[in-house]
């Protein structure tokens, strides 16, 4: 179950958000994800070659207590995806997580309109 939580008031969270996400994930479930489709522009933030280019950055407020991975994966399933950061937060309070990383080259080689990327 997930649930949109508004946040009013003066909380002074990072970035402010207006309202949060709360997962709620019963005993049987395993794993959780919220996957975004850029659908029709594959390989979007890949590098054509290694070592040029490419950086991807991502940033999230976590909860106490709670964690989160952000992965950048092609709709042609050519090697696993890729992690770009993998955060827990033991703060006991929100906090704010980031990682920038270079992304593996370029190997989506399914063109638009059915290819995509996800993160």
């Amino acid at each position: 179950m997930v649930t949109q939580t508004a946040k009013v008031g003066q909380l002074a969270l990072p970035n402010n958000p207006p309202y949060t996400l709360d997962f709620v994930i019963s005993s049987n479930i395993a794993s959780c994800n919220l996957i975004q489709t850029l659908y029709q522009n594959p390989n979007w933030a890949a590098p054509q070659t290694t070592g040029v280019m490419g950086y991807l950055a991502g940033s999230i407020l976590l909860g106490n207590n709670t964690s989160a991975a952000l992965q950048y994966a092609v709709s042609n399933n050519l090697g696993s995806p890729q992690t770009i950061g993998s955060w827990t937060n033991t703060t006991g309070a929100y906090a704010t997580f980031n990682a920038t990383v270079q992304l593996a080259a370029a190997n989506n080689t399914q063109a638009p309109p059915a290819a995509y990327d996800q993160l």
